[in-house]
């Protein structure tokens, strides 16, 4: 399976400027059975205007994923603030050639998070079954019940979209590192650069193999695409 993590510096707030770097990241991602974005990537981290920047998973702002989805053969998943019965969940929306878009919902928020949004369950883990694809959401890493959960249902690739400053980075990817160990899995980060609501996002995507070595990881300031074979553990970054 290739992997495109896709780390961009997100206009807060901005969804229709946001959506054209998406869809030109979505082009440079040729070839790439999944392009993954950073949390939330359309609109930037801004929990205290959640309420304002929630959409619904079949807003029709969306559809373009659809349409790049089934055009060119890949699977998306975008970041966005979601609208869901019990309130705003941080989320992810998941484009599938020719199929339905579905949601992945964070089930774990940090403290700070719990006054603007909502932990929503999802119905599993894994965002691709058959090749045992599971996502995680930025906090959802720290939470010890995630990556077992995610081992039960099968999970073989393990992939985090994360908003994270320069401490949150290296939290991250020592979990993930770890995690690539016990369990085998080859593991991944997707993170934004630029600024949100807290400050600065510190990119700073990466990837490791099943014993947690390090692949490759990005700077803590360019736009790029980080491109990842699971199956040959060979990697590439590209600018964008």
């Amino acid at each position: 399976m290739k992997i495109a993590l896709a780390q961009l510096c997100a206009e807060r707030g901005e969804v229709a400027t946001n959506t054209r770097r998406h869809l030109s990241a979505l082009k440079a991602a040729a070839g790439a059975d999944w392009v993954l974005f950073p949390e939330p990537s359309l609109t930037a981290y801004e929990p205290s205007r959640a309420a304002a920047l929630a959409m619904p998973s079949g807003d029709e702002r969306l559809a373009v994923f659809q349409q790049a989805a089934d055009a060119a053969g890949l699977c998306i998943g975008v970041g966005v603030p979601l609208r869901v019965a019990a309130g705003i969940s941080i989320g992810m929306v998941l484009f599938r050639p020719e199929r339905p878009r579905s949601v992945y919902c964070k089930a774990f928020l940090h403290e700070s998070e719990k006054p603007f949004f909502v932990e929503t369950a999802n119905e599993g883990l894994l965002i691709d079954p058959p090749r045992r694809l599971a996502a995680a959401l930025c906090y959802e890493l720290s939470n010890p019940a995630h990556a077992p959960a995610a081992a039960r249902q099968g999970a073989r690739v393990y992939m985090a979209a994360t908003l994270n400053t320069a401490a949150g980075v290296n939290k991250d990817a020592a979990i993930l590192q770890a995690v690539g160990r016990r369990l085998g899995w080859v593991t991944g980060m997707v993170n934004a650069v630029g600024p949100c609501e807290y400050g600065l996002a510190a990119g700073g995507t990466a990837c490791w193999d099943r014993k947690g070595h390090l692949l490759q990881q990005l700077s803590p300031t360019e736009e790029a695409l980080l491109l990842l074979d699971t199956e040959t553990l060979k990697t590439q970054s590209v600018a964008l």
